[in-house]
């Protein structure tokens, strides 16, 4: 924890690890001191350029919309005058989903109901977002869509948040606006999601407004061959120019969604090794967009769960064994990654033969490791035996 960083004013939560930092404050994982219940604190710090209005208007919203219970809404726990304690959650923002490459559509289709039943009751407690966008928009571990950040858009303006790629032509214009402007962000989200990008790029903040305001609406199926059918039609009704010509509320933009994922076929059944693959590719993809701690934590499961399906000694289990201690050495745990090759190299010769082009790559990536560790002067191998637990052998 930081010392620098001040508690709320009551003493009730001890500041463990800082969780985010933007314009509209930073975010805490923080206990109670009472009992060690783990919350999410977000602080809204005095030297904060909001004014004292939005700041309470942000407290109200965030907590109304916290307290509503909802399965798709952050719960809040407790308030201060400058703070919200709300649950803490484990997953990952949409926007770390979208960097990781194209997710399955039934997956998405999935996520953009859940962000609709989310919005549909936040409407209903008389409280419209004004900020939706994917990295407001989080992945938990169990499956399900939260979404964060609401009441945030009163402390910052939109050139600080990041708002403005998702926001709605109404917003651009500051003219009056409802909950349909949720929706445009909404529909920005879903593009993204199909495209892997905004559907309106722009150098500069009055480029993007001038696109927003009068360009026409792209298709992501421009972008995706594989598109279900109708969902097109539904991105293009929620990026809408004006709000009428868009669905008339979030539950019915849900049910316009729903019709397209009952239609929905989805891809052929993937064989056991083909899932592997894919998500073998998905660790790769976390790693080159620069979460390597990630890829290794994903291998260092594949390995095991390949292991168990195929066989210990498998040539594509060895070969996520591979990958995974290539990954550890890029997030420079040299040690790690000559310790597991050290232990690999044996294996994958005895299994591929000497011949084999991977068994020497290995070899050459081996010796590379361990080079770097007599340059650092760490000499040894860290983790001996490690191999055998990944793959479920006996440890002598």
């Amino acid at each position: 924890m930081s010392e620098l960083q001040a508690p709320p004013a009551d003493g009730r939560y001890q500041l463990l690890r800082q969780l985010g930092q933007s314009a509209t404050g930073a975010r805490w994982e923080a206990a109670d001191r009472a009992d060690g219940h783990r919350v999410a604190l977000h602080l809204v710090p005095p030297q904060s350029p909001a004014p004292p209005a939005a700041v309470e208007r942000f407290l109200d919203e965030a907590e109304r919309v916290g307290r509503l219970g909802h399965p798709n809404l952050v719960a809040v726990e407790h308030r201060e005058p400058r703070s919200l304690a709300m649950e803490l959650l484990s997953g990952r923002t949409l926007e770390t989903v979208i960097a990781a490459g194209p997710a399955d559509f039934g997956h998405v289709l999935s996520w953009v109901q859940q962000i609709c039943q989310g919005l549909t009751a936040a409407h209903a407690a008389g409280v419209v977002h004004w900020g939706v966008k994917p990295g407001r928009l989080f992945h938990t571990d169990q499956g399900s869509i939260k979404l964060l950040g609401f009441g945030t858009a009163h402390l910052a303006p939109a050139t600080e948040t990041g708002n403005a790629p998702y926001l709605a032509p109404e917003q651009w214009r500051q003219a009056p606006a409802d909950g349909r402007a949720d929706l445009y962000a909404l529909g920005c989200v879903l593009f993204e999601l199909c495209a892997g990008r905004p559907p309106y790029l722009g150098g500069s903040y009055q480029e993007l407004m001038h696109r927003h305001l009068n360009d026409p609406v792209p298709y992501p199926g421009l972008f995706r061959a594989d598109l279900p059918p109708g969902l097109d039609q539904v991105v293009q009704a929620l990026l809408a120019k004006e709000p009428a010509a868009r669905p008339a509320d979030a539950e019915a933009a849900r049910a316009r969604l729903a019709a397209v994922a009952a239609g929905y076929q989805g891809p052929p059944t993937p064989s056991p090794e083909e899932l592997l693959q894919a998500q073998v590719d998905q660790a790769w993809a976390y790693g080159e967009a620069g979460q390597g701690a990630e890829a290794v934590r994903q291998l260092a499961a594949l390995v095991s769960h390949a292991a168990r399906q195929l066989g210990a000694t498998h040539p594509r289990t060895l070969q996520i064994c591979y990958d995974l201690a290539i990954w550890r050495g890029m997030t420079d745990d040299i040690a790690g990654a000559a310790g597991l090759l050290g232990e690999l190299v044996p294996l994958m010769t005895a299994t591929l033969g000497p011949g084999d082009e991977d068994v020497a790559k290995a070899t050459q990536d081996l010796w590379s490791f361990r080079h770097e560790l007599e340059r650092k002067r760490n000499r040894g191998l860290s983790r001996p035996g490690e191999l055998a637990m990944l793959l479920g052998l006996p440890v002598y």
